[in-house]
């Protein structure tokens, strides 16, 4: 439990510092959100996070939306999908970002379940705010796979 607020409090500070309101600051700051969460996986995790390009500024609102949609779909798959198998990715370049999820959980009916938890709802909203595009492909059976992709413009 003190790990967990320790880690959330590191979550806020980073959200918060003028300093961290950049591209690699951001993926950095992902991929250790990351590993903590799937150190149980071990090796079942994938894990691929790259900065390429220069480092550039970010509006804070863009680094935590990106941020907060990459958590929400981590700690879904954690929570729900019971997966022997779990990657996660964050890939940038000067223009664009791309935020993977893929589980090899039962899946869900993705249709059903926005009606049911806001984290699907809040991640739909923020990729909205972030002019992303956001796809979840679920079904019952076949795993989960949220992707988010966009702009840094």
């Amino acid at each position: 439990m003190t790990r967990q607020v320790s880690a959330t409090l590191s979550d806020v500070v980073w959200a918060v510092d003028p300093q961290q309101d950049t591209v690699h600051s951001l993926v950095r700051h992902a991929e250790g959100f990351a590993r903590r969460m799937l150190e149980p996986f071990g090796a079942k995790a994938g894990l691929l996070f790259t900065a390429t390009g220069d480092d550039r500024p970010l509006d804070p609102l863009m680094k935590n939306n990106v941020f907060l949609v990459l958590k929400e779909a981590v700690n879904n798959a954690i929570k729900y999908a019971s997966a022997e198998r779990l990657e996660v990715e964050m890939v940038t370049d000067r223009r664009s970002y791309r935020v993977r999820v893929k589980d090899s959980g039962p899946g869900f009916d993705p249709v059903g379940m926005v009606r049911e938890g806001n984290g699907l709802r809040n991640m739909q909203a923020r990729a909205a705010q972030l002019g992303a595009e956001l796809s979840i492909v679920a079904a019952p059976g076949s795993g989960t796979e949220v992707l988010m992709t966009g702009s840094w413009s």
